[in-house]
């Protein structure tokens, strides 16, 4: 049972629609293949001394040909054949985790213009380890994108264990607190060790003291304990021991 190029199917099993431009894959190793066949992607970019893979979602198919002809300029004045880009995928619609699964494949990234991460694909590229971002000015993509490339972007915050601010504070009537926060760079993980600041630890100086270090004892996603957050995601905390004098708008950092 075959079907040449052409040659009209019909497909039976998918959890989701797919979107137009997405590619269908033989389960195994073609992914992987994919990652590494010149022939099958499109390079901007020749003999280049660093070529970096990306995955590309838009909302719109006209804002998407708009990002991928700013990230070809990047190339083309790029200094002495500095890097190339290779475009794994490019499609509208919001970041799937296949997207982040083909970008960990060719050790790349994924980058969106004004679409979605869902929560579930934002933990898993935590996870694995792949930069995916979201946003909602091309000037913004392109001006990341190009420090990404030049190898300015991304080392201070990869640094970042996990870092979140404290958004809202909840008072059960067991005496326990759950301390609703928002995490921005890193994850937060359950037994972790945390230090908790009134500033932005990344203000912090040396001779700053924490507050308070204690360990999560819980993480919440919505009514659901989970193990990890990712970065961009809400999240409920409570913490060992508890912090009482736990406020709104403090950090909270891990050791």
């Amino acid at each position: 049972r075959e079907a040449g190029p052409a040659t009209p199917v019909e497909i039976l099993g998918f959890c989701g629609l797919p979107n137009v431009g997405d590619l269908l894959l033989q389960k195994g190793s073609e992914l992987a293949q994919l990652s590494i066949d010149e022939n099958r992607v499109e390079i901007i970019g020749k003999n280049a001394k660093r070529t970096v893979a990306v995955v590309v979602r838009a909302d719109t198919q006209g804002t998407l040909e708009a990002v991928k002809q700013g990230l070809a300029n990047l190339v083309s004045e790029s200094v002495g054949n500095s890097f190339a880009i290779k475009f794994l995928h490019a499609s509208t619609g919001d970041i799937t985790d296949s997207d982040v699964s083909l970008a960990q494949c060719a050790k790349g990234m994924v980058i969106g213009f004004d679409v979605k991460v869902p929560p579930m694909v934002a933990d898993l590229a935590e996870s694995v380890k792949v930069p995916v971002k979201s946003y909602r000015t091309i000037y913004d993509l392109i001006a990341e994108v190009k420090d990404f490339l030049e190898g300015k972007a991304f080392d201070a915050e990869s640094k970042i264990k996990g870092r979140a601010q404290v958004i809202k504070i909840f008072k059960l009537q067991s005496g326990d607190m759950v301390i609703g926060s928002k995490v921005i760079a890193g994850a937060l993980k359950e037994g972790v060790r945390v230090s908790i600041f009134d500033k932005n630890p990344a203000d912090v100086q040396k001779e700053d003291e924490p507050l308070f270090i204690g360990t999560i004892k819980t993480l919440k996603k919505g009514s659901e304990e989970v193990t990890l957050v990712g970065k961009d995601n809400e999240c409920g905390v409570m913490l060992k021991p508890q912090f009482d004098a736990i406020k709104e708008g403090m950090w909270i950092e891990v050791r």
